[in-house]
């Protein structure tokens, strides 16, 4: 970070930045602020309705923990090729850790998303050598997962409720006809009588002018049609 200093006090350079506060129970929050410490940013979230008692903050790009109120928050913040001054506000329950118990769950539940396979290709490559972490950097990549997996399934129930809302999808009921059964049986009786009678005119045309069907043949021609 560049300090200038004047009269042999150093001045925190003034940023313009988003932040992103995320805490259990509550949607995401983007707001923009000018905050140099802990101090000033928790006094911003507090206005803004965020709970900062007995919780553990940590920046989600610096993975930073943010504890004392005098504590600068970090600047030019080293981002796959870029740098950024972007924070990611992380709020959790401050819990005390039994005898490393919290660490034994956070690294089981992990290694079962990284086996699961459903989730293991994306898991494998989001956690990393999970088994190097601390217990509060496990904590925050598993609220981050959580979270992650959470975002799209509302998203796409919502999509599908403005796009039911806007007619693209609309469901077409058609009431049963109680005539339409007797319409297809009529139908298909009347293809059966089409078709005998084609069978005997058939049979007619093929006898001579001078043969008249005696009435056990014109019987046997009936038999065949049933």
């Amino acid at each position: 970070m560049n300090l200038n200093v004047v009269n042999n006090v150093a001045e925190v350079p003034t940023v313009q930045r988003t932040i992103s506060a995320w805490q259990q129970g509550k949607p995401r929050s983007d707001f923009q602020s000018s905050a140099r410490t802990w101090g000033e940013l928790k006094r911003e979230l507090r206005e803004r309705g965020w709970d900062t008692n007995d919780v553990n903050v940590t920046e989600g790009n610096s993975k930073l923990t943010l504890v004392n109120d005098d504590a600068l928050l970090p600047t030019n913040i080293q981002k796959g090729d870029g740098f950024t001054n972007n924070l990611i506000i992380i709020m959790t329950p401050n819990q005390k850790i039994k005898s490393g118990a919290d660490y034994k769950a956070l690294k089981a539940e992990i290694k079962s998303l990284c086996q699961n396979p459903k989730t293991s290709a994306a898991a494998r490559s989001f956690f990393g050598n999970y088994t190097q972490m601390s217990t509060a950097t496990m904590e925050i990549k598993l609220a981050q997962w959580n979270k992650t997996a959470v975002e799209p399934k509302a998203s796409k129930v919502e999509g599908i409720n403005q796009a039911m809302e806007s007619g693209k999808h609309k469901v077409e009921v058609k009431a049963v006809d109680s005539n339409q059964v007797i319409k297809t049986q009529l139908n298909q009786a009347l293809q059966t009588i089409y078709a005998g009678a084609k069978l005997l005119q058939n049979i007619v045309d093929s006898l001579s002018l001078n043969d008249v069907p005696s009435d056990l043949e014109l019987e046997k021609l009936a038999n065949m049609l049933k």
